[in-house]
């Protein structure tokens, strides 16, 4: 019945609902968005809203430092190279948990490297890898045909995040993936969690075209609008800028 509704409506009957509420006392971020999302399929993927969510969903080896841009480490605690640099140890977190629950093994995280390793779209990316190795139950060896200082970086990429051996839309992240539909993506937080743990407990995106058409003077550039106020001052509120 929604999509029935002109655009204008629509967004006059689902701004109370949007920006951050409280929900059975579980603080929830929706925002509205502009398009359906795409799957997110290990690997490459081509939109930034999925490459922002897959690094909420997932998690890989490493990941970079938000201040310095650097790699640390994610699921690796740290990891050493060799002299020559054709030996890496990563060495994991030993209270890893994917988000249904299941412990992480080092055999699940060697498991999804060697599927990535042969996806077409990350030849590049992986061309230094000779094999990849469990050499101790903590710990995933990497041996390289030649050195790669980089690799590091390579491994913080999104395209690098391993997911569940047996559950593609699993992974070990802060967000656990709850619903996935072409009209609602909702993320819930993750109680294992390896690092810091979000202040949210749930973000929904809301995948709604209507409120971004021109007429509206909302934009794809910048498709997220959130207002944050009481319910009764909402009636009141107007754009002041389109600008970003």
């Amino acid at each position: 019945e929604l999509a029935q509704l002109a655009p204008g409506e629509l967004r006059t009957l689902l701004q109370p609902f949007m920006g951050g509420q409280w929900q059975n006392d579980t603080p929830t971020l929706r925002i509205p968005y502009y398009r359906p999302l795409e799957p997110l399929q290990p690997g490459f993927l081509p939109g930034r809203a999925e490459q922002h969510l897959a690094g909420q969903i997932f998690s890989g080896l490493t990941r970079f430092d938000n201040n310095t841009q650097r790699p640390i480490g994610d699921l690796a605690h740290h990891w050493e190279t060799s002299t020559d640099g054709l030996r890496w140890d990563f060495y994991l977190r030993s209270t890893l948990h994917w988000h249904n629950g299941d412990a992480v093994k080092a055999s699940h995280l060697h498991q999804r490297l060697l599927m990535l390793l042969q996806l077409p779209a990350l030849d590049q990316l992986f061309i230094s890898v000779k094999r990849i190795e469990v050499t101790h139950p903590q710990c995933l060896t990497f041996f390289l045909h030649r050195p790669d200082y980089w690799l590091a970086h390579r491994l913080a990429s999104y395209c690098s995040h391993l997911v569940h051996p047996q559950f593609p839309l699993i992974g070990t992240g802060p967000f656990r993936l709850t619903q996935f539909t072409a009209e609602l993506v909702r993320l819930e937080s993750h109680d294992y969690y390896h690092l810091r743990h979000p202040l949210l407990k749930a973000v929904e995106y809301w995948i709604t075209p209507p409120l971004f058409e021109k007429d509206l003077g909302t934009s794809c550039r910048h498709p997220v609008q959130i207002t944050i106020g009481k319910p009764e001052e909402l009636q009141r509120v107007s754009q002041v800028s389109s600008g970003i």
